[in-house]
C-alpha cells in the first residue's frame, strides 16, 4: 500500500514539515511501501516562475494517478485544503476510474464562501505570507474554483473506492454548520463527511488515532 498526498497552495518544501513527517512516519510504522509528496507549478520548489492554477495541477494529479495505476498497488489518497479542488476536478473529469485507489481523504475542504473572502484581499500584503510558505498566487485563480457544493453531486456515483470529507473539529476553514451542510445536500453514496476528529484544527502535528484510523 501507498500514500500520495496533494498539498494545499503552501509548498510542502517549505511549510507544514510537521503535517507531513507525521503522516510518513506513521505511513512506515503501518509497513507502506512508499509515501508520496506531491508539489505543484506555482511552489517554490517546482520551478522559479509559475503560478498555482488549478487546471495545472489536475495534470499532475492525473500523470501521478497514472503512474501508480501502472505499478499496479494498492494506494490510498489525501488531498488537504486547496489539494481537495483540483483532485476533486480530476475525478469529475478523469476518463479511466482508478482501480488500484482504496481511499480518498478530503481534509479541511473550503466553503465557497471563504474562497471569495480570501481573493477578495488586496493580495499586494499577502506578499510576505506567500514567501513564507513558498507559494505564487495570482487572484484570477479563483476563476479556477468550483465550488465544493456542487462538486460532491457531479462526482460519479459507480466509483470503488469511497470519498470521505472531514477535519479537526477546531478547523474555522471547516466549521461544523458546513459538514451539515454538504451531509443534508449530499446525494452521492460514495461520499462520507464522518465527525471532525476532537480536540484537533486544520494542521495535525502529534499522533492522533482517529486521524490515522480515518487516513490509513
Amino acid at each position: 500500500m501507498k500514500l500520495i498526498v496533494f498539498p494545499g497552495t503552501a509548498d510542502p518544501k517549505t511549510a507544514y514539515k510537521e503535517v507531513y513527517d507525521l503522516l510518513k512516519q506513521e505511513a512506515k510504522r503501518r509497513n507502506f511501501t512508499e509515501f508520496i509528496l506531491k508539489n505543484y507549478p506555482g511552489h517554490y520548489s517546482y520551478d522559479e516562475s509559475s503560478y498555482l492554477s488549478v487546471a495545472e495541477i489536475v495534470k499532475i494529479i492525473h500523470s501521478s494517478i497514472l503512474e501508480l495505476e501502472e505499478k499496479k498497488e494498492s494506494y490510498i489518497v489525501l488531498c488537504r485544503s486547496f489539494g481537495c479542488v483540483p483532485f476533486i476536478e480530476f475525478l469529475k473529469s478523469s476518463p479511466q476510474t482508478p482501480t488500484f485507489l482504496k481511499k480518498v481523504v478530503l481534509w479541511g475542504v473550503f466553503p465557497f464562501y471563504l474562497w471569495y473572502s480570501y481573493f477578495s484581499m488586496d493580495f499586494t500584503k499577502l506578499t510576505d505570507e506567500f514567501i513564507k510558505n513558498g507559494y505564487r498566487v495570482k487572484p484570477e485563480l479563483f476563476n479556477e474554483i468550483y465550488p465544493v457544493e456542487l462538486s460532491i453531486n457531479e462526482i460519479s456515483k459507480d466509483l470503488p473506492f469511497d470519498i470521505y470529507i472531514t477535519s479537526g473539529e477546531r478547523d474555522d476553514d471547516y466549521p461544523e454548520h458546513f459538514r451539515k451542510f454538504l451531509t443534508a445536500i449530499n446525494q452521492n453514496p460514495q461520499v462520507c463527511f464522518p465527525e471532525r476528529i476532537r480536540g484537533e484544527g486544520h494542521t495535525i502535528t502529534k499522533s492522533n488515532k482517529d486521524y490515522f484510523d480515518l487516513i490509513f
